[in-house]
């Protein structure tokens, strides 16, 4: 699942692993190596991914949570901080 919010081209996707207490595998590869391929609605393409830090982590996973409240649920259920991650085109 992934969210894009205002006039950005960024896909935004969270490592939630439906809380909890570990990060999901897609994450800790793509930590390793953000070169990335990103398939959706058929398309198929590059991005780059960067692990989003900070304040601007906590803003987009609050829109994250409202968008979807399985989010707010996740992160309730954990105690690691759940990772955001931007994705761009390459």
């Amino acid at each position: 699942m992934y969210f894009q919010f205002g006039e950005s081209s960024d896909l935004i996707v969270v490592a939630s692993n439906y809380g909890q207490g570990r990060h999901p595998a897609w994450y800790l590869n793509t930590a390793a190596d953000p070169n990335v391929f990103v398939e959706t609605k058929g398309d198929r393409f590059a991005v780059e991914a960067r692990i989003v830090k900070g304040e601007e982590r906590s803003a987009l996973f609050d829109k994250v949570a409202a968008a979807n409240r399985r989010f707010a649920g996740y992160r309730a259920a954990t105690d690691r901080q759940i990772p955001v991650v931007a994705l761009r085109r390459a």
